[in-house]
């Protein structure tokens, strides 16, 4: 999500750290299950107080898998409808009471509707086993911090009250009993829409806060967006009709921001500027105006010192329903010009958008208008002609699957079901083509398939795996500057680095160092305390991590495995990354079966990268290779490949894409900076 947003607000979660309460069982303002509390939760262990640093300090809560356990926490004062989606951040742990227990799954993180006790929404996670053995009893481990991120379809809840809930589910699927979480360091923020005007026989704000006034009295009629029976506002052009919402700079002229509305102009209203939702002003100039223009296009207008910065779209078709969003994110400043990118979409697709373009906040007190335009004007102008419904202000930019979703969703059917049966199959296709054959020509066709995927366009990638070495060199030099250059000069997207020091050889936090030195986001996955282990690397923003310790055997080296969700294009990705111990295969065998189990819980696309220390013909590739394939079996084109390969770029058997090119990087650089040669894997991924 992008950074300027002015409607983040922190959630209380009162006792966030458990920290008090008047026994072991106890903890203020949460509750646990009815008549399990000394069974299946505690919030601090016989032992004594947890001592994890920078993670889990003193009491925690302890939730055991007894299938129905969990702790909850009602979040006073807010409900379902006060928000459009909540980011969680907290620690996890996983903590082995008795001998042998098996993973953490699922653990659920919901937002729970008290009123009428069920989900509104939730998210599984996972955590692996720790390899505990019996004198390890009770031990904690495989802390992490993690991100949830929990998105409320407002238009089904609204005034429900709502809770916080942790659960802890036995695991039914072979895997043995689950062991007990700890949870810690609970912080929750809502983000929500600035306005949403639903104009159900009235002009109120549903969230409450920026309520409209008619002017000359629009009529209600039945609505073009919702269920059946809901209403919106006709707008008359000759009456000068529109409703009026009283200035309010932060919510109504965000920085960055998103408009969205359904609309149906009316026939006969082309030739003349039709604004659908309107915060400007000309002295000075600045602001917002989604309009019809008078050559009848679907145009954004923003306002700053320099002018009117248009982006004009597809036709405004008369007496057609369309939805329409708009949006404007916030990337630099000039003066007190904001610059930013522009978006256009119709009908969930996007239509045309725009990058360096300025824009200025409205600072007067003019109302915002829905159905005219000039606010400024004491009579206003450019009044529109048709029909207006679900008017909504986010302060947010939304992404082009969030608008396809809203667009698929108000209609009731699924994106690309276009025979009604609710499955994206052959039949849809067989549609597709019928009507292509009755309506365009040949010419027209890789259109009508663009329309039919909302113009989703491919993505030129690639990915790497990269044993650094701790930025030792074959020459003995630890020079981590040769590591990003080789980084650098392949152009690599996404990185899965191995052997990453944080100040177990050297006094600098390697992944750190490469993600600033290269202008990226990282995660660091230890295995030796804190000091040593697993990275990614990432262009793309990296949503969310977790890093799952793998089994080992006796006194081994400790290995992991990251998970790390990327936003690639507006799609998560998820991409492993890890590194097997080295000359054990029964223990690589038990790690690459680990590693799938992890993958099958895995968001997206899912791509696996790591020094497996196994070549392609052992046993823990086979395994491997039941779920994933190995990038130069795969490539179109395959360059240097030397034998003895023991670092991979996998893939899905079934990729949504094009392995075009895979190699082994040997240049003068790339055969000195490390003992291993980086793996890159360059592919094309498919809307």
């Amino acid at each position: 999500m992008q950074a300027l947003q002015v409607n983040a607000e922190v959630v209380p979660v009162l006792n966030a750290g458990f920290e008090s309460g008047a026994t072991a069982s106890v903890a203020d303002h949460w509750v646990e299950r009815p008549g399990e509390a000394t069974n299946s939760v505690y919030f601090m262990p016989a032992e004594g107080p947890y001592d994890e640093p920078g993670f889990i300090t003193g009491r925690a809560a302890s939730i055991k898998s007894t299938s129905s356990a969990y702790i909850e926490q009602v979040l006073l004062g807010i409900t379902a409808g006060d928000y459009d989606y909540y980011i969680l951040n907290f620690s996890i742990g996983y903590r082995n009471d008795v001998q042998n227990e098996g993973d953490i799954y699922p653990v659920r993180i919901s937002i729970w509707d008290i009123n009428h006790d069920m989900e509104i929404v939730g998210e599984n996670i996972r955590i692996i086993a720790p390899g505990v053995d019996n004198s390890q009893s009770p031990n904690i481990g495989s802390i992490v911090n993690r991100t949830a991120i929990l998105n409320i379809d407002i238009s089904k809840h609204s005034n429900e009250n709502v809770s916080l809930r942790f659960s802890n589910q036995y695991d039914s699927g072979g895997l043995g009993a689950g062991a007990t979480m700890v949870i810690d360091n609970v912080f929750l923020e809502g983000f929500r829409r600035t306005a949403h005007w639903r104009f159900e026989n009235n002009y109120d704000d549903a969230l409450g806060e920026h309520h409209g006034l008619p002017y000359n009295q629009p009529n209600f009629i039945d609505g073009i967006s919702g269920p059946a029976g809901s209403k919106a506002i006709e707008c008359d052009s000759d009456q000068q009709q529109a409703i009026k919402v009283p200035y309010v700079q932060k919510a109504l002229s965000p920085e960055s921001f998103t408009l969205t509305a359904w609309i149906k102009p009316y026939v006969g209203s082309s030739g003349a500027y039709r604004a659908v939702i309107s915060n400007r002003d000309t002295d000075p100039r600045s602001g917002y105006v989604l309009y019809a223009t008078n050559t009848n296009a679907w145009s954004l207008w923003t306002g700053a010192s320099g002018g009117w910065y248009k982006l004009n779209g597809p036709p405004a078709e008369e007496n057609e329903i369309v939805f329409l969003a708009a949006s404007f994110e916030a990337t630099g400043s000039s003066g007190d010009d904001l610059i930013g990118n522009t978006k256009l979409f119709v009908n969930g697709r996007l239509a045309v958008e725009d990058t360096g373009v300025y824009y200025k906040p409205v600072v007067s007190g003019y109302d915002l208008l829905i159905g005219a335009g000039a606010n400024e004007q004491v009579s206003f102008d450019y009044y529109f002609d048709g029909v207006i419904d679900d008017v909504c202000i986010y302060d947010d930019v939304l992404n082009k699957n969030q608008v396809a979703a809203m667009y698929a969703e108000a209609f009731g059917f699924i994106q690309g079901d276009l025979n009604g049966d609710r499955i994206v199959n052959l039949p849809d296709i067989a549609v597709l083509c019928t009507d292509w054959l009755a309506t365009y020509s040949i010419h027209d066709f890789e259109d009508v398939v663009n329309n039919w995927l909302f113009h989703a366009e491919p993505s030129n990638l690639s990915f790497m795996s990269y044993n650094i070495h701790h930025g030792v060199g074959f020459d003995g030099v630890l020079d981590l500057e040769r590591i990003a250059q080789v980084i650098e000069q392949t152009g690599a997207d996404v990185i899965g680095l191995n052997e990453v020091d944080n100040g177990y050889w050297q006094d600098v936090h390697q992944a750190e160092w490469l993600a600033a030195r290269l202008e990226m986001d990282f995660y660091f996955g230890p295995t030796i305390d804190d000091a040593f282990g697993n990275a990614i690397l990432s262009k793309y923003p990296i949503i969310c991590s977790t890093n799952n310790l793998l089994p080992t055997d006796g006194g081994q080296e400790a290995r992991a495995c990251i998970a790390s969700v990327v936003e690639i294009h507006n799609r998560p990705v998820t991409f492993l990354v890890t590194h097997f111990s080295f000359n054990d295969q029964q223990t690589q065998i038990q790690q690459a079966d680990t590693s799938l189990d992890i993958s099958n819980y895995a968001r997206g696309d899912m791509i696996l990268l790591g020094d497996m220390n196994s070549e392609i013909d052992s046993e823990p590739i086979g395994h491997i290779k039941q779920t994933f394939r190995d990038s130069f079996e795969a490539a179109q084109i395959v360059g240097y490949n030397p034998g003895g390969r023991i670092d991979y770029v996998f893939i899905p058997w079934k990729f949504n894409g094009l392995v075009n090119f895979t190699e082994v990087v040997h240049t003068n650089l790339a055969n000195i900076a490390s003992d291993h040669k980086p793996v890159i894997c360059h592919v094309t991924v498919c809307p």
